[in-house]
């Protein structure tokens, strides 16, 4: 799934309600992978605020949620530019 923010900002994730493991890339406005959570667990807590939160270090445009390990076996690093 492909999360596009209105404005580069610092967008933390978290897992609550997710069913499975995911990983999280972080891309700036020239879709660069800036931050990459990967194999990031699903949250088992009764309560979001109970969650961690992933990611926002650094400032990003858009957020791709792909199945865990996905970033891996593509390859992906920080620096690398995604088209789409």
């Amino acid at each position: 799934m492909l999360f596009i923010h209105g404005s580069p900002g610092r967008y933390p994730y978290w897992m609550y309600n997710v069913k499975v493991p995911l990983d999280i890339i972080w891309l700036g406005l020239d879709r660069r992978i800036v931050e990459i959570s990967a194999n990031t667990p699903p949250c088992r807590e009764t309560s979001a605020k109970n969650c961690p939160n992933y990611g926002g270090q650094e400032e990003a445009a858009y957020v791709l949620e792909l199945p865990a390990g996905s970033a891996a076996r593509h390859g992906l690093r920080r620096g690398d530019r995604l088209n789409f």
